[in-house]
């Protein structure tokens, strides 16, 4: 028999009629055209005297070439004795074995293995807390192809009866991705996490709490000049993080091989930071002495601030905003990010600074007219001389406050 009688050519220019057309390709290939227009291949075969037909897949998602090498696979087993329908049952068998096996944890954990290489530290860590604490100790022992919508409503209204509602709202996304990666890779059908987050309880968004008044700006920079009790390597972050705009979580991962004391910058590598871009920051006189005052505690080792108990990762923080607490200063009053706030604000309306550099200083994206991002060392400079400009302001209030505190 001819084989290998189909071209590519053949099989696009051929249109679809009132009735299915066969186009034939030898030794049992075939492609079926419907008289819709899709085109499916088939392979036709005799087996202990009985005529089978086995679907190959839709053209052109499986092509010519497929098609043949699958053919060959179907004609080797025919000549060992093999019903190739038989074998095709196995396998599906096999395969619906494995997706029962398979639980939310176990494909959970693939997901997180593959995606979080590309997180920051702060969203791997926090995808990695709500998996822990939440979602696995309820869902995570279920095979994935079994949990229903109601299992995971169950789910994600037991983490908001914590008191914890926008960690509900979270983990239902995490959720969602865990599903939809289940599904590509052929572990689960549906995702039963679609819909759900109208059913969660609404949320008012909250804005980090900031002090925008000088007279009391001035007051917590002398309370956390004054502080005791608090780890050195802690209280030198704290008073750092006002002077440079920047995240506490980016501040708490500094690493010494980032800082240059010759040049006064902290460059920030782009896997740290929100926007993905490496951003410098020049620092002023004022903070480039507290980064020295923290090298005689830590600079022999990688982390400017180090943990207590564990030198080999950097504090988290929760510990800055942990010492702010310590002074009298809660949570709805200043949190270690609202100091970006406060210098965003103060930036502009007490030292009048244009709105677009203090955007730079805050690593946000800010284009050029014609539309394109900066770059990291854009407007360093005008930085430099803004920040320093800023410490020096930081500097006299809370001079002006220790003196209000000292008459009293």
């Amino acid at each position: 028999m001819t084989i290998n009688i189909l071209t590519v050519a053949k099989i696009n220019h051929t249109k679809p009629i009132d009735k299915i057309q066969h186009l034939l390709d030898g030794e049992g290939l075939l492609l079926e055209i419907r008289t819709t227009g899709g085109k499916y291949w088939r392979f036709r075969y005799t087996y202990n005297g009985k005529a089978n037909w086995l679907s190959l897949g839709k053209y052109p998602y499986i092509t010519l070439a497929e098609a043949r090498q699958k053919r060959i696979e179907y004609k080797t087993m025919l000549a060992h004795g093999i019903n190739p329908s038989d074998e095709r049952k196995k396998a599906k068998a096999i395969q619906q074995k494995a997706i029962k096996a398979t639980t939310f944890e176990d494909v959970a954990t693939e997901w997180y293995k593959k995606k979080s290489t590309t997180w920051s530290v702060s969203h791997r860590n926090g995808v990695s807390l709500k998996l822990k604490n939440h979602i696995l100790p309820m869902i995570g022992t279920i095979p994935i192809d079994q949990i229903t919508k109601q299992q995971m409503i169950e789910c994600l209204r037991k983490i908001e009866e914590k008191g914890v509602v926008e960690t509900a709202k979270r983990s239902n996304v995490i959720c969602n991705q865990v599903f939809e990666y289940a599904i590509i890779t052929n572990r689960a059908t549906i995702n039963p996490t679609i819909n759900l987050a109208q059913i969660l309880t609404a949320t008012e968004v909250k804005h980090h709490a900031a002090i925008t008044e000088p007279d009391k700006l001035g007051k917590l920079l002398a309370d956390i000049e004054a502080m005791e009790g608090t780890r050195e390597v802690v209280k030198v972050a704290t008073q750092l993080l006002p002077m440079l705009l920047c995240r506490p979580g980016e501040l708490c991962r500094a690493e010494w091989s980032e800082i240059d004391f010759n040049k006064a910058t902290w460059t920030i590598s782009g896997h740290k930071m929100k926007t993905k871009q490496d951003h410098c920051v020049p620092l002023s006189n004022q903070a480039l002495r507290l980064f020295r005052k923290a090298y005689a505690i830590t600079g022999q080792g990688q982390w400017v601030f180090p943990m207590k108990q564990k030198t080999t990762a950097c504090i988290w923080a929760n510990e800055i905003n942990a010492a702010l607490r310590s002074i009298g200063y809660e949570s709805d009053t200043i949190t270690g990010h609202g100091f970006r706030a406060t210098a965003r604000t103060m930036l502009e309306e007490q030292l009048h600074y244009p709105y677009d550099l203090i955007e730079h200083q805050l690593a946000h994206k800010v284009n050029d007219p014609l539309g394109r991002a900066y770059n990291r060392t854009t407007k360093l400079p005008e930085r430099k001389e803004m920040i320093q400009k800023w410490a020096d302001y930081l500097d006299q209030l809370t001079i002006d406050a220790q003196n209000r505190i000292n008459k009293q």
